[in-house]
C-alpha cells in the first residue's frame, strides 16, 4: 500500500512538473511576438526583455512599420529598448521600426552585423541611443555607407561582437540592385546602395509611361501597387548611356542630385526635365557630358533646367587639354632644370678653374721671390 501511495505521489509530482513547464511555455509564447516584414525578412519581439530581432537577407529598406504592427498587439513605440539585426541583412532602414509619427522612443542599444552595406533613417530622434554594437572592425565600420552621420560619431561602438548569422532559413539573391524596363527600348538599373540610376538603351526617354515607371515600380523594394510598401528613395547618381537621343519634361527632378552623365546622343533636353532653381540658388551638381564643349552648346536645352545648366560641367576634352598642358608644363619644367643644372655645373667648372689659375699664379711668384734672394 505505502508502495503504491508513493508510485502514485511520484507521478503526481511528474504530472505537476509537465503542466507546470507547459504553463511557462505556454506564458512565453504569449510574451513573444513574431511575423514578416517582406518577402526576405521576418521579425520577433520579446515583450519581457523589450528586444526586437530582425532576421534575413539582403535589403529591408521597405516593408510595413513595425511599430504600427506591434501597436496592434499592444506594444508601444517605448517598449522596444532594444535592436537586434542578424547577419546577412545588408541595407537597414530604421524607419522600418520607427514611423515619422512615433514619439518616446526608448531604444538604447542596436546590434549590427558585419554584412550590413548602408544604414539610414532618422536616428536624431533616437534620444537614448548610446550604444552599437557591431560585428565588423573599425576599418569595416568605416566603409559602411551612412556610418559617418554625426548621430553614430557621438555613440560608444563596440567593434568585432559576435552576431548571430539569420536563422529564418530564408535565402536567395540579395536585392539591393533593382532593374526594370521602362519601355520596349529602355530600362534602368538602381543600385539602393550607392544610390545610382543607369538607364539604358536607344531613343527617347518620354515623359508618361518612363516616368511613372521610375516614380513607382523604382522607388519601392516591395509591392509596387501598394502605398503599404513604398518608401521613396533617393537618386544621387543619375548616368545616362549612350542611345538616347531625348530627355524629358520630369524626368529627374531630384533635389539630392550629385552627378549628371550625358552622352554625345542627347540632342534635346525638354524644359523642366531636371529642375529649375531660385535666383539665389547655386548648383552643386557635377554635369560629365561625353563630347566637347562645342557639341554641348549644339543641344537644344529647354528653360527650367538651372539644377543641370547651373551645375560644374566636365567636357570630354577637358581632362584632355589639361594632361596636355600639365605634361607641356612638366617638360618646360624639366628643360629649366637641365639648363638651370647645366649652368649650374659650368659655373663650377670655371670657379674651379680660375682657383687653378690663381694658385698656380702665387706658386709662380713664391718661386721667383726665392730665387732673386738667392
Amino acid at each position: 500500500m505505502k508502495k503504491l501511495l508513493s508510485i502514485l505521489l511520484s507521478f503526481a509530482v511528474f504530472l505537476s512538473l509537465i503542466l507546470l513547464s507547459c504553463s511557462m511555455v505556454s506564458a512565453s509564447d504569449g510574451n513573444v511576438i513574431s511575423g514578416k516584414i517582406t518577402d526576405n525578412s521576418t521579425y520577433s519581439f520579446d515583450k519581457n526583455s523589450g528586444e526586437l530581432t530582425i532576421d534575413g537577407y539582403g535589403m529591408i529598406w521597405t516593408g510595413r512599420v513595425l511599430s504600427e504592427d506591434l501597436y496592434s498587439q499592444s506594444v508601444k513605440t517605448e517598449d522596444i529598448k532594444k535592436l537586434i539585426i542578424k547577419g546577412g541583412i545588408t541595407i537597414f532602414d530604421l524607419d522600418i521600426v520607427f514611423s515619422s509619427y512615433d514619439e518616446n522612443i526608448r531604444i538604447s542599444e542596436i546590434t549590427l552585423p558585419k554584412s550590413i552595406k548602408k544604414i539610414s533613417g532618422s536616428f536624431k530622434t533616437c534620444e537614448l541611443l548610446k550604444t552599437i554594437h557591431y560585428g565588423g572592425t573599425k576599418d569595416d565600420w568605416n566603409k559602411v555607407i551612412g556610418s559617418d552621420d554625426k548621430v553614430f560619431s557621438k555613440m560608444n561602438i563596440q567593434y568585432s561582437v559576435p552576431v548571430e548569422k539569420s536563422a529564418t532559413g530564408l535565402s536567395g539573391k540579395e536585392n539591393e540592385v533593382k532593374t526594370e524596363k521602362l519601355s520596349e527600348n529602355i530600362s534602368c538599373t538602381y543600385n539602393y546602395i550607392t544610390e545610382e540610376l543607369v538607364i539604358n538603351g536607344r531613343g527617347e526617354l518620354k515623359t508618361n509611361e518612363e516616368n511613372w515607371q521610375l516614380s513607382r515600380l523604382l522607388f519601392t523594394a516591395g509591392d509596387p501597387y501598394s502605398d503599404y510598401y513604398t518608401r521613396f528613395v533617393n537618386f544621387k547618381d543619375v548616368v545616362i548611356n549612350d542611345g538616347i537621343t531625348k530627355l524629358c519634361n520630369g524626368n529627374f527632378q531630384y533635389d539630392n542630385l550629385e552627378s549628371i552623365t550625358i552622352p554625345e546622343s542627347v540632342k534635346i533636353i525638354e524644359e523642366n526635365c531636371f529642375g529649375t532653381l531660385s535666383a539665389d540658388e547655386d548648383a552643386s551638381v557635377e554635369v560629365y557630358y561625353a563630347g566637347s564643349s562645342d557639341d554641348w552648346n549644339k543641344i537644344e536645352i529647354g528653360k527650367y533646367n538651372e539644377m543641370l545648366t547651373k551645375g560644374k560641367l566636365h567636357f570630354a576634352d577637358s581632362s584632355a587639354d589639361k594632361a596636355d598642358t600639365f605634361e607641356s608644363t612638366s617638360a618646360i619644367s624639366t628643360d629649366n632644370e637641365q639648363i638651370e643644372k647645366s649652368n649650374n655645373t659650368i659655373y663650377i667648372i670655371a670657379g674651379a678653374s680660375a682657383a687653378i689659375v690663381l694658385i698656380a699664379a702665387a706658386v709662380l711668384i713664391v718661386i721667383r721671390k726665392k730665387k732673386s734672394k738667392q
